[in-house]
C-alpha cells in the first residue's frame, strides 16, 4: 500500500487514508511482530515524513489471526494529515472481533457542523438553468 501512496501529494490537500497496512509497529500495535520489519519501517517513514497522525485508539486491535499463536494485533490505520484533523476533527472507534472475521469493523466520524464547512455555492446561471430545462414546455 505504501509504495501506491508514496508519490501522492497529502501535504496540500485535506487526506484521510484508511486501510489495511499489514505492518506491525510498536506506535500503533501493541506487540511488534518479528516479520514484517521492511513494511513497519516502510508505514512509520511515510507517516513521519508526510507529518500524518493515525487517529486509530491506541494500541487497539483490528486483526484477529484465526492462526493458533499469533497475538491480535492493529495493521489496519486510519492517517490523517493536520489540515484534514483541523478541519474535521475526525474520530475513530474500533469495533469488536466477530465469529468468522479477521477484522474489525473501523467506524471514523467527521464533525461536519455548518461552522466548519460552508455549504457548496450554487453558479450564478444555475436558476436559470433550472427554469430553461424545468420550465419549458414539453415536446410531445
Amino acid at each position: 500500500m505504501i509504495d501506491t501512496l508514496k508519490d501522492t501529494d497529502v501535504l496540500d490537500i485535506a487526506t484521510l487514508i484508511v486501510g489495511d497496512f499489514n505492518a506491525h509497529h510498536r506506535l500503533w500495535a501493541t506487540h511488534s511482530c518479528a516479520r514484517g520489519t521492511s513494511a513497519r519501517t516502510k508505514v512509520r517513514s511515510w507517516i513521519d515524513q508526510n507529518h500524518l497522525s493515525i487517529i486509530n485508539p491506541r494500541h487497539q486491535p483490528t486483526f484477529y489471526s484465526r492462526v493458533r499463536g499469533i497475538q491480535p494485533t492493529c495493521i489496519n490505520l486510519v492517517v490523517t494529515n493536520p489540515l484534514f484533523s483541523a478541519t474535521f476533527r475526525p474520530t475513530c472507534t474500533i469495533g469488536k472481533a466477530v465469529p468468522f472475521a479477521d477484522h474489525t469493523l473501523i467506524t471514523t466520524k467527521l464533525n461536519l457542523s455548518n461552522d466548519i464547512a460552508p455549504p457548496p455555492k450554487s453558479h450564478p446561471f444555475a436558476r436559470h438553468l433550472d427554469k430553461d430545462l424545468y420550465g419549458a414546455p414539453s415536446a410531445l
